[in-house]
């Protein structure tokens, strides 16, 4: 957990000091990344999206804006 924490709050860091339209496509960015190093270790994308990229957006949303952050399943707030 420690270092899925750290991972979470880095990137809201970073997008604390971005536009709204910018930190969204900065985590589009960071997401796609993720899913191009899991394909690389042989983890099929679709596998990981439905359950680890949506984790993880929604934890730096809760760390972005509170505890009661909730993403939607369309990527909605």
């Amino acid at each position: 957990m420690g270092r899925r924490r750290h991972l979470v709050e880095r990137h809201a860091r970073a997008m604390r000091a971005m536009s709204g339209h910018e930190a969204e496509e900065y985590l589009t960015r960071e997401l796609e990344k993720l899913c191009d190093d899991l394909r690389a270790m042989g983890v099929d994308c679709p596998d990981c999206e439905t359950v680890a990229i949506f984790e993880l957006s929604d934890a730096i949303g809760k760390e972005l804006h509170g505890p009661d952050f909730r993403l939607q399943i369309d990527g909605s707030f």
